[in-house]
């Protein structure tokens, strides 16, 4: 499954929560970036649930400063994950 983008992207998913969660926010830069990069090849519908999964992880780091995984964050997740689900 490996160079599957879809499958990278639902990795780092799990990875931007966990640095959220434990305030490794700079680790989360370069997973956001190639999330970005790797989302351009898929469908639409995926295209917009990472960028709706970016801004909650963006609007996390900057506003909050416990930078708590809300309730935003996991549904936005959620469904990025079932829509990649859907498309393996």
């Amino acid at each position: 499954m490996k160079n599957n983008p879809k499958y990278e992207i639902s990795l780092m998913i799990q990875k931007i929560i966990k640095n959220l969660h434990f305030g490794y926010l700079k680790k989360n830069q370069p997973l956001i970036k190639k999330m970005r990069t790797l989302s351009v090849k898929l469908d639409e519908k995926i295209k917009q649930d990472v960028i709706d999964f970016i801004q909650q992880i963006d609007f996390q780091t900057d506003y909050d400063p416990k930078h708590l995984v809300t309730k935003e964050i996991k549904k936005s997740a959620d469904r990025l994950i079932r829509d990649l689900e859907k498309k393996l």
